[in-house]
């Protein structure tokens, strides 16, 4: 199936930048308890990513975008061209492990923003953590669920606090909800409940017989699969580093604001099942068809001989991008040194620009690879 890829920002990423800031102010950030919308959406790191569509019955295109936020229905992002509403389509991402990611989608929107610039909305067929990808979260407690009704939250959550009044604290905004709440007062009550199988903890850094963290670290250790919540009395950074790398799912502070419990909540006995679906179904692979590098080695080929720098380096650049979008780390690495030594020297750089081609050609082998790597043989 023949294929083309199009990159028609034409706009310098300094400029994307300012566009992105301005479009995200312009439609937020709404506070999450005035918020309609169901799941946040999330500001990404500056990255580009493919989008692919079927031009035709017989073609493929996969066109160079700018995402601008994420969340775990879909996306946002800039496109130098009009999409119809309704087009299926293929996103990659890059994760957080700089591998590419391909999500199944459809566009849902398309927006003219300023001269050939559009904002396309993007609704993907199947859920996604956004923390699996490169978002801008910040240093504070990070849940998904935005809009929460508490008559929509059921299941058993255990409270492990010393103090009643703390208890009651985290309890309070749930008094509509169908919540069943178990109570422990140190850790190795809280230990014992765990047998219930609760769907969530909500556990004091403090417990009298044991730090918040080594509870955190038993309960992980025989309960991996229930999410705890830890409650510190004091906002620290470190706290909840600690916390996290003991296998806390998220830390709060007390006097802990309402809505975020339920948005706390809501995240593991709504969004939890979802989400742990996604992050184990979103493939560690690269997405892109390596034939398009294939393809735009060729091109590069031909620019070179043809003597048209302006076309080889445009051509370059369009293959930098696809392989740091899909993991096609090799390929990446020969694309910024061409075009750093053509920089440097004033010319193309042809040996390096050879050696882009190579890889190029190299990358079908090196999907395959990935796609079925060698059985290790018996000792």
């Amino acid at each position: 199936m023949p294929e083309t890829t199009n990159n028609l920002l034409r706009m310098s990423d300094e400029d994307l930048v300012l566009l992105i800031g301005r479009l995200n102010h312009e439609t937020g950030p709404v506070a999450p308890a005035e918020s309609n919308r169901a799941c946040k959406r999330w500001p990404t790191t500056f990255q580009r990513m493919i989008l692919t569509i079927r031009a035709s019955a017989n073609e493929r295109q996969h066109l160079v975008c700018v995402p601008r936020n994420l969340s775990t229905g879909g996306l946002a992002c800039i496109h130098g061209g009009f999409l119809h509403p309704g087009t299926s389509c293929h996103v990659t991402l890059q994760s957080r492990g700089r591998d590419g990611r391909t999500i199944e989608a459809e566009v849902v929107r398309c927006r003219h923003i300023e001269r050939h610039l559009h904002d396309i909305g993007i609704k993907f067929v199947e859920p996604i953590n956004p923390g699996d990808f490169l978002i801008e979260a910040g240093p504070g407690p990070m849940f998904n669920a935005e809009r929460v009704n508490p008559k929509d939250l059921e299941g058993t959550v255990l409270v492990a606090m010393p103090e009643r009044t703390h208890q009651r604290v985290i309890t309070q905004p749930f008094r509509s909800s169908e919540i069943e709440f178990l109570y422990a007062t140190d850790g190795t009550s809280a230990l014992s409940l765990l047998s219930e199988t609760p769907s969530l903890v909500y556990a004091a850094c403090n417990l009298g017989d044991m730090s918040g963290t080594d509870f955190v670290r038993r309960a992980a250790e025989e309960h991996p699969t229930i999410p705890i919540v830890l409650v510190a009395a004091d906002e620290s950074v470190g706290l909840r580093r600690e916390a996290l790398a003991a296998g806390a799912r998220e830390m709060l502070t007390l006097p802990c604001d309402p809505h975020m419990l339920l948005r706390s909540a809501a995240e593991f006995l709504l969004l939890g099942d979802l989400l742990s679906h996604a992050s184990e179904n979103t493939p560690d692979r690269a997405v892109i068809d390596a034939r398009t590098l294939r393809r735009l080695g060729q091109d590069l080929s031909a620019a070179m001989v043809a003597d048209d720098p302006a076309t080889a380096i445009e051509t370059v650049h369009e293959i930098r991008t696809l392989a740091d979008a899909n993991a096609f780390a090799v390929v990446a690495k020969r694309a910024r040194q061409a075009l750093e030594a053509t920089k440097e020297s004033g010319h193309l750089a042809l040996d390096d620009l050879a050696k882009l081609i190579r890889s190029c050609e190299r990358a079908e082998q090196e999907a395959a690879e990935r796609a079925h790597p060698p059985t290790p043989r018996a000792a």
